[in-house]
């Protein structure tokens, strides 16, 4: 027998345990019912003996079976607005993508810095963070990864060819990552995060932004003059004289990339100006909500043939499942009383610390799963159980899941650590060996300054 199927025979045996086991009969039946639904989704997850994607969908099964939640219940989160929020932006994706409107901005940007190489990483940086912030960041790493690797090419010395190559592929992961903290739509853990504060507090998309982005941008700038400054080889001369050709006879843009942009661009405007136009337009509530600007954007480039249902099939509709278990598995968890109990056993702890260590455990910890889990399955499980804390603590749900998801960003030392740097692993170019060097340099500082600014955030009184 191979051996993933008995793996999945262990975890099956040891969810069960956790129902039948003696010493644990004694407590509700929810409760025990919720810890075996835990380890199973959990371990399914953290082990991938089967896809993640199809982990998702067990896990309304799974909370079905136990009769924790109805059929309905257990299947309407993959139904969240966030997720649809998610999908759409996914079709925008397709869109940049079948057209070459990211790729044609990076070899413009690449072009005209003339071969410098600092010029160039930050390039790299400035379109995979800014297109991330829009566009879900796994999306954009696919796109950009060909133009990181023709620009290695052009690398005249041959014994810095790998060496600079593998630094824009890491630069990518890392801009792309903290490009995508900025906004819900840069990845699935923000989704997810987003989701669970959404069912506690009147949450947004801009309030996302208002926490995400400025610490985006001071994080990217930092990367970048991580990376300049130690593993960048400058001292090289690369070829860009051909990089980006043009045809006066062509015009800058065709037809279908000038809708792409404009459906884009105007999408970004109205996520941005959403509540105000709400409270000044006579328009139906939740016209203007942002997984509705999402669908509408989408629905746009289709009726404009700017993208078929042939290109439709490319999209990652993975993410689709993966949001949805991961918001069904929250709801299961506090219905159940685990996320309760969960707080009722760390509450004497966590309440003798000052805010600004509490927050400084959770970036910490949460950075250091998502190194050895993916992010979203890290999100998924402890977004809801500090839900349930925080209604023992004198600290709101906001100060405790938002410090968790963001250092759950931070996973750059290996490539199972997120969707991104499993892409650039499978280039081939970049070693696992070489991705826990760079990634360590730029990790434990990105740690530091997050924690720095949530103590701010909390001392200034805006969280």
């Amino acid at each position: 027998m191979r051996k993933k199927y008995w793996v999945i025979i262990a975890i099956m045996f040891v969810s069960g345990l956790f129902f039948w086991l003696p010493g644990l009969t004694a407590l509700d039946f929810e409760l025990r019912a919720g810890l075996a639904t835990l380890v199973f989704a959990g371990s399914l997850f953290v082990l991938e003996p089967i896809a993640i994607q199809v982990t998702a969908l067990l896990i309304p099964i799974a909370l079905v079976a136990t009769n924790l939640l109805t059929v309905e219940e257990a299947f309407a989160p993959f139904a969240d607005p966030v997720v649809f929020l998610i999908l759409g932006s996914l079709f925008i994706a397709e869109a940049l993508r079948k057209h070459n409107l990211t790729r044609k901005l990076a070899t413009q940007l690449l072009f005209y810095s003339r071969g410098r190489p600092r010029l160039i990483l930050l390039s790299i940086m400035v379109v995979g963070a800014l297109t991330s912030m829009w566009v879900f960041s796994t999306a954009v790493v696919a796109m950009l990864i060909p133009v990181c690797l023709t620009i290695g090419g052009r690398v005249q010395e041959p014994e810095h060819r790998d060496d600079f190559t593998r630094v824009l592929l890491m630069a990518l992961a890392l801009a792309t990552t903290l490009g995508g903290l900025s906004t819900i739509l840069g990845a699935a853990s923000n989704a997810v995060a987003s989701g669970v504060l959404a069912d506690e507090i009147t949450w947004t998309f801009l309030d996302w932004m208002f926490y995400g982005t400025p610490l985006s941008f001071v994080l990217i700038s930092f990367s970048w003059f991580i990376l300049a400054s130690t593993v960048l080889p400058t001292d090289v001369t690369i070829e860009t004289e051909h990089l980006y050709p043009r045809d006066d006879d062509k015009p800058i843009f065709t037809q279908k990339q000038l809708i792409t942009l404009a459906t884009f661009l105007g999408a970004i405007l109205l996520w941005l100006t959403s509540p105000i136009l709400t409270r000044t337009l006579p328009l139906t509530r939740g016209l203007l909500e942002s997984s509705v600007i999402s669908l509408i954007a989408a629905n746009f480039l289709f009726t404009f043939e700017v993208i078929s249902w042939k290109d439709a099939r490319r999209v990652n509709w993975g993410v689709y499942l993966i949001i949805g278990g991961g918001l069904a598995l929250g709801n299961g968890l506090v219905v159940s009383g685990v996320a309760r109990e969960f707080a009722l056993l760390t509450k004497d702890l966590l309440a003798f610390f000052p805010y600004p260590i509490v927050a400084a455990l959770l970036v910490f910890f949460s950075s250091l799963a998502s190194n050895s889990v993916n992010n979203t399955t890290v999100v998924a499980i402890f977004a809801p159980l500090l839900l349930g804390l925080s209604a023992d603590l004198p600290y709101s749900a906001l100060q405790l899941v938002l410090p968790m998801a963001f250092g759950a960003t931070f996973g750059f030392l290996l490539p199972c650590a997120s969707s991104r740097m499993a892409l650039i692993y499978t280039t081939n170019v970049i070693s696992s060996k070489t991705m826990l060097k760079i990634g360590s340099l730029v990790t434990i500082p990105l740690i530091i300054l997050t924690i720095v600014y949530f103590y701010l955030l909390f001392y200034l009184g805006w969280l």
